[in-house]
Order: C-alpha cells, then sequence, then structure tokens
C-alpha cells in the first residue's frame, strides 16, 4: 500500500469524499490516465468544483496513480452505496466523532470496533 503509484494529491474535501466512498474515479476507455469522475451525493461534484473528466500527469518520471487501485476503489465505493454499507459506516463515524465515553451495557461496541479498525490501519 505504500507505494508511489498509490499516492495522489488531493483538496481536502475531495479527499474526505474520496476516503468516505462517496466519490471515485472510472477509467475512460481509450484514453490512458484519464478518469471520469463518479459521485453517491447528487451535486457533490457541483458544490466542490470537481470536473467530470480528470487526467493524471507528471513531469518528475515518478509513477501515476495505479488503474487498479482506482478501480477497486471505485468497485468498493459501489457496492457500498448500493449494499447500504456506506451509510451505515458513516453513522457509525457521526457517532464515533459524538461519543466520548462507551456505554456499560456494549450499545456502542460498534464504534469501539470501528475506532480500532481505524487505528489498525495507520
Amino acid at each position: 500500500i505504500h507505494r508511489l503509484e498509490n499516492i495522489m494529491s488531493m483538496e481536502q474535501g475531495c479527499h474526505r469524499a474520496f476516503d468516505e466512498l462517496v466519490l471515485w474515479l472510472k477509467p475512460v476507455e481509450g484514453i490512458q490516465d484519464t478518469y471520469r469522475t463518479y459521485e453517491a451525493r447528487p451535486g457533490l461534484k457541483e458544490r466542490m468544483h470537481i470536473p467530470d473528466i480528470v487526467t493524471f500527469s507528471t513531469t518528475t518520471g515518478f509513477r501515476l496513480p495505479n488503474p487498479t487501485y482506482l478501480a477497486l476503489h471505485a468497485l468498493c465505493c459501489e457496492v457500498a452505496w448500493m449494499s447500504g454499507a456506506a451509510e451505515y459506516i458513516m453513522d457509525i463515524e457521526r457517532r464515533m466523532d459524538q461519543t466520548r465515553v462507551l456505554a456499560k451495557d456494549g450499545s456502542t461496541a460498534d464504534i469501539l470496533s470501528r475506532a480500532l479498525a481505524l487505528v489498525s490501519t495507520c
């Protein structure tokens, strides 16, 4: 995962949308390193001024983002939104931000589990 082809710079809001699985890229057929942007929340791209088409380029010779990684991310986004899992994950993250103390009855176990999963990926 810690490779140059798994790195790209984004504006903070775009990065968050990408992380939250509400923004993804799919290749434009026949045009290398060019992707169409997709959104799970209608109006997101317009509000954030995200173009419909993105082309990656470099003047340094460093590798561009790996199309396989981007395809995997896009697939995860589409499955998450079609299954309803993304809304559940976002709800847990909202609760995690608002919860300061875990409940003794175990009702906040999903919040703890998600927080621990996030820490283990850092």
